[in-house]
């Protein structure tokens, strides 16, 4: 088992994006069903950026990570997210 931070990356590939934003609209892009007449509707919070600990380990299907907030580099919008379905992050990076 391979674990960063908290988060086992085992069998997951990793997309690099220009933050979690980015990240999180690409990730809605590929796994929104393609047969649908209309968009699909979410529903989101408004994010706040606060420093949230992993508290147990994390083995999700996709993984959005940011760091670009807690490190001092607001303008640069570092994220990152492991995706374990290939087909999935072939979208994502379409998307991007």
């Amino acid at each position: 088992m391979y674990v960063v931070g908290n988060a086992i990356i085992d069998y997951h590939y990793i997309v690099v994006g220009t933050g979690s934003s980015q990240l999180m609209q690409a990730t809605l892009y590929a796994l929104s069903p393609t047969d649908q007449l209309e968009p699909i509707s979410v529903v989101s919070a408004t994010p706040f950026y606060l420093y949230t600990a992993i508290t147990s380990i994390a083995n999700h299907n996709v993984m959005l990570f940011t760091i670009s907030k807690c490190t001092g580099h607001a303008g640069s919008r570092i994220g990152w997210a492991p995706v374990k379905d290939k087909e999935v992050v072939r979208k994502m990076t379409n998307f991007m």
